[in-house]
């Protein structure tokens, strides 16, 4: 089960991100093993129970060492927050490119975007759907 403090960090992001007041973060290195971390991460999580994938199985499903995990990462909570800040920012540039002539017409495109990205991304999605 994923600690309600994720939960909470996740309302947060969202909420500052509405309101605006989002400081720009650094971007890690777009690093080959980072990105591999994180799809591998995402991949186990969309699996599995978050509390039973171990950072040992994301190091190893990832062909990484356990050390150059805790280059990029203190924790698997701090992972987990990663790909929460990027699905947020996914979002927010999908909802904020968002165009239409009529309210109808930019929620049809709404509906149209949310769905794209999710069929797109549904690993993802899996990652957060209730009871995880």
């Amino acid at each position: 089960m994923i600690h309600f403090s994720i939960y909470i960090y996740l309302i947060k992001k969202i909420l500052s991100k509405l309101e605006g007041k989002v400081r720009k973060t650094k971007k890690k290195n777009n690093d080959k093993s980072l990105t591999k971390i994180i799809k591998t991460a995402i991949s186990l999580f969309s699996k599995k129970w978050y509390s039973t994938v171990s950072i040992a199985e994301i190091c190893r499903n990832s062909e990484i060492s356990n050390g150059l995990f805790y280059h990029y990462f203190q924790n698997k909570e701090e992972l987990i927050k990663s790909i929460l800040d990027k699905t947020v920012n996914e979002i927010d540039t999908l909802l904020s490119s968002i165009k239409g002539e009529s309210l109808k017409q930019k929620i049809n495109n709404l509906i149209c975007s949310l769905h794209s990205y999710t069929k797109k991304n549904k690993e993802l999605i899996l990652v957060f759907r209730e009871g995880q």
